[in-house]
């Protein structure tokens, strides 16, 4: 249970930060273009959420990557240390300082 709660929480950052970029949803003519593509039976193009992938840096995918490679590391290492709730709460504090600033 632990596990999935720790890859659902690395899944979860991964989409936050992709956010931003998929944030901005299709305009009516980008879905026009689309019917119109289908409707002359050319290759279709590719969907608006996939072109905003395509934009992100690729300084975000590394980010990424290296995100959820340490979550999988921390899954795997059985041997992670105990937080007492002194410990538990200075962290959440400072995680939302950071949020704040």
């Amino acid at each position: 249970m632990k596990k999935l709660l720790a890859l659902l929480i690395a899944l979860t950052l991964a989409l936050c930060a992709l956010a931003p970029a998929l944030a901005e949803e299709a305009t009516e003519a980008a879905v026009e273009e689309t019917v119109e593509a289908a409707a002359e039976d050319s290759a279709p193009e590719p969907s608006p959420i996939f072109k905003k992938l395509l934009e992100v840096p690729w300084y975000t995918w590394v980010v990424l990557a290296a995100l959820v490679i340490a979550a999988a590391l921390f899954i795997i290492s059985g041997n992670r240390p105990r937080w007492n709730s002194n410990q538990l709460s200075l962290g959440a504090m400072c995680i939302a300082i950071a949020l704040v600033l």
